[in-house]
C-alpha cells in the first residue's frame, strides 16, 4: 500500500508490523505527536472516523482488533529520546 515504509524498532515492532499498512503510519504518527503533544487526541479522532464511517473495514487497513487497548494508543508510552534506535 505504502511505498515509504517506517523502519521496525524493537520497542514498536508489534504495532509496525506489517509496516506496509495504513496502521504503521497512524503509529508513526501517533509517535511523534505524543513527542510534541503529549495530550493529542489522536486516538480519539480516529476512533470517531471509524464510528463515523462504518463502512471502512479497519482491519483492511491493518488495524488490529481492539487497537485502541494497545499501549502506543495510551498516553504513558516512552517519549522518542528514550528509544533504542540501535536495532531493527
Amino acid at each position: 500500500m505504502f511505498t515509504i515504509k517506517p523502519r521496525i524498532y524493537k520497542l514498536y515492532k508489534n504495532d509496525l508490523s506489517p509496516n506496509d499498512k495504513l496502521y504503521a503510519q497512524a503509529v508513526i504518527i501517533k509517535i511523534l505527536l505524543n513527542r510534541v503533544a503529549p495530550e493529542n487526541h489522536f486516538t480519539n479522532a480516529l476512533a470517531n472516523i471509524f464510528q463515523e464511517f462504518p463502512d471502512i473495514q479497519v482491519q483492511d487497513t491493518g488495524f488490529p482488533e481492539g487497537w485502541e487497548n494497545r499501549p502506543i494508543w495510551k498516553k504513558n508510552i516512552p517519549p522518542c529520546s528514550t528509544i533504542d534506535n540501535s536495532g531493527t
